[in-house]
C-alpha cells in the first residue's frame, strides 16, 4: 500500500477532498462530524491496477460531508468528502 497525501482546494468556508485517480473505495476511515487531523488516513483506495493507495489530506478540522462509502467506484476529480478547517 502506497500512501498519497492530497492538496485540498478551498470552496466557499471548507475544503474538498477530490480522488487523484480511477478506482473502488476499499475502505473509509472517518465519518461525517468526526475531527480529522494532519496527515491522518482517511480513505483506502483500489486502484485499476489493484494497487491500494491510502489517501490522507494536509489540514486539520471536522469532516462536514462524505460522499463516498465502501464498494463505489470513484474517477479522477470526484470530491469524496467535505472538511471544515480549523482556523
Amino acid at each position: 500500500m502506497t500512501k498519497l497525501e492530497l492538496i485540498t482546494q478551498e470552496w466557499m468556508s471548507q475544503e474538498i477532498v477530490t480522488s487523484p485517480l480511477y478506482g473502488t473505495i476499499e475502505e473509509v476511515l472517518i465519518g461525517t462530524n468526526q475531527r480529522v487531523d494532519e496527515w491522518e488516513p482517511l480513505f483506502i483506495i483500489k486502484n485499476l491496477n489493484g494497487t491500494f493507495q491510502q489517501i490522507t489530506v494536509g489540514i486539520s478540522g471536522i469532516l462536514s460531508k462524505l460522499n463516498v462509502s465502501k464498494n463505489d467506484q470513484i474517477t479522477p476529480g470526484f470530491v469524496m468528502a467535505h472538511i471544515i478547517p480549523d482556523k
